[in-house]
């Protein structure tokens, strides 16, 4: 049976800390100015007092990019998605009253994507540091406003209705550090296990290493509802190490741990655990799936921020549309590679050649492959996707 193309209005919805990212490219004395890492992620604290003052005045390739990792991953969906499918995501959060808000708005708005935010009339938006040295970035966020979100925001009617046309329920571990994410969270993944016959599913995100060391009590509880896990091999490891696993290196036991742990919900779960250019590999139950990731020459590399989110969004992408597990996890690559050559988490057009590589490339892998799904998933023009659709369409 084919994936259905277009999704209804609502149907992912996604909660979480909207930040915005500014980004800048650093050298090796930022990095230890402030005690950065590369390839993290952090709460400031008041070791990087006057970062974001330095970054926009001390840095000529300053950008401002709209981030949060939930929030990301929902805009990077939508896009892929595109107009047909207007609206399908939707994004809860906390924002301020302020122009950094508003710019916010203004790239849900052209993803297509709807925000119903919280909005604290006296704190301003979050914000969130992005500091690339090499390819790598080293994330250190200011919450503020988003620290501030309200559980009673989803308990408005208006909001209640966005819960419950929701199908699909995707909640970063970023959230946890919220003073009532937690609570917030556990009230989105009760409804979905209210409604079984519904077939909901709720999906979470390790997030960061350090998120799994010092909040690990917080994600057992939310994990007892997840349909579906995502995370990298850093997040893997720290996560193996806080509940205590004999191999914290381990993948696929770490996947294993993670697909069988206690369930509250109906159904198995699905630990997808990505490791850069190395294979992903897929958990279920103690079912496990490698997919080779096509390779990317460092020198095409511009930015590692957001390829996690942009590979989750891919995923999204056709997993709202019905796709096999296969071609979602496909789609995540191409996604996740399409990111890396851009500056933040946004997506570029890519030449018609990277796109029959990645085809190629998948066919030697042995992976299945829906070349109109990767051809939209990629994102370049419209017009060889068009081809391809009315190539199948005429078989």
């Amino acid at each position: 049976m084919s994936a259905k193309k277009v999704v209804a209005p609502g149907t992912l919805l996604g909660v979480g800390n909207p930040l915005l990212d500014i980004s800048a490219s650093v050298d090796k004395d930022f990095y230890s100015k402030y005690g950065l890492l590369p390839a993290s992620a952090c709460l400031m604290e008041e070791k990087h007092a006057g970062i974001y003052k330095d970054l926009i005045e001390n840095h000529k390739d300053v950008e401002y990019v709209a981030g949060g990792a939930t929030q990301n991953t929902c805009r990077i969906t939508q896009t892929l998605l595109g107009s047909t499918s207007h609206g399908a995501c939707r994004f809860i959060g906390g924002v301020g009253r302020d122009e950094y808000a508003e710019k916010l708005r203004k790239a849900c708005k052209d993803a297509g994507m709807v925000p119903f935010y919280h909005v604290d009339e006296n704190t301003p938006t979050g914000t969130c540091a992005v500091a690339i040295l090499d390819h790598e970035r080293s994330l250190c966020a200011n919450l503020a406003a988003a620290n501030t979100f309200k559980k009673a925001h989803i308990d408005t009617p208006e909001i209640q209705k966005v819960i419950d046309d929701a199908q699909y329920y995707y909640i970063s571990s970023f959230f946890l550090t919220v003073p009532e994410g937690p609570d917030t969270l556990l009230a989105v993944a009760k409804h979905v296990q209210a409604n079984p016959d519904r077939k909901k599913q709720f999906m979470m995100n390790l997030g960061a290493e350090f998120l799994m060391q010092f909040f690990q009590d917080k994600f057992q509880v939310a994990l007892q509802y997840c349909d579906i896990v995502f995370g990298n091999e850093s997040e893997a490891t720290a996560y193996a190490k806080a509940v205590g696993l004999p191999d914290p290196e381990d993948r696929v036991a770490i996947g294993r741990a993670i697909s069988n742990a206690p369930k509250a919900t109906p159904g198995p779960r699905i630990c997808i655990l990505t490791h850069g250019a190395d294979s992903t590999i897929v958990v279920t139950g103690d079912e496990v799936r490698k997919f080779p990731v096509p390779k990317l020459a460092k020198s095409k590399m511009i930015d590692t921020n957001g390829a996690g989110d942009a590979f989750v969004g891919g995923f999204l992408s056709h997993h709202l549309r019905g796709g096999s597990l296969a071609v979602c996890i496909q789609a995540g690559h191409a996604a996740a590679r399409n990111c890396i050559q851009q500056s933040g988490c946004v997506l570029g057009e890519v030449e018609e050649s990277v796109f029959n590589q990645v085809l190629i490339q998948a066919a030697h892998d042995g992976i299945e492959i829906d070349p109109i799904s990767v051809a939209f998933t990629l994102g370049f023009h419209a017009g060889t996707a068009k081809k391809l659709e009315d190539a199948e369409s005429s078989k």
